[in-house]
């Protein structure tokens, strides 16, 4: 189509689509933004009962519009690019804390350190052959018990033990 305009010298005529107008604009986008700053990135409901209390309370007219936003649509103006640009909120990376082992204190009777071992995750990496050829690793997670726990999840293996020695 575009060669046909070219060759005979037509417009180029742009679609009128039907849109619906914005019922946030940019004005309340930076209202919540400044909002969320000044109150540390509130929970949805919270964040819009203050916009409210701004609106009816203190008699804020900027926040007449936004302050009927639904908690949900407040979502997703807080996904948008918008906001996004305007609000800079960086967290630290907070690590998953699993309890791997367990050290004990020494016995009185002079017995060594216990150091119990509940499981742990391993990452082998297994070739895998796709549909074009290509071999492709992966790292799937597995978690691998001990010998410890392969021997508790024996049926009667208490039995099997030396005299004073439990499971625990």
């Amino acid at each position: 189509m575009s060669q046909v305009r070219i060759l005979y010298g037509l417009p180029k005529t742009r679609q009128k689509r039907h849109r619906f107008l914005r019922k946030y604009t940019l004005a309340g986008t930076a209202l919540l933004a400044r909002t969320d700053e000044l109150y540390d990135y509130l929970s949805g409901p919270a964040t819009k009962k203050i916009m409210e209390g701004e609106w009816a309370v203190y008699g804020h007219l900027e926040f007449g519009n936004i302050s009927r936003i639904s908690v949900a649509h407040l979502y997703n103006l807080r996904r948008s690019f918008l906001y996004r640009d305007m609000t800079k909120r960086y967290t630290k990376t907070k690590p998953a804390v699993v309890k791997i082992g367990e050290r004990k204190r020494l016995n009185p009777g002079g017995s060594p350190v216990i150091l119990e071992l509940t499981l742990f995750t391993s990452f082998f990496p297994v070739s895998i052959v796709d549909r074009k050829g290509k071999v492709k690793k992966t790292y799937p997670c597995d978690e691998v018990m001990t010998p410890y726990d392969k021997l508790k999840s024996l049926p009667g293996a208490e039995s099997y033990l030396q005299p004073g020695v439990t499971l625990q």
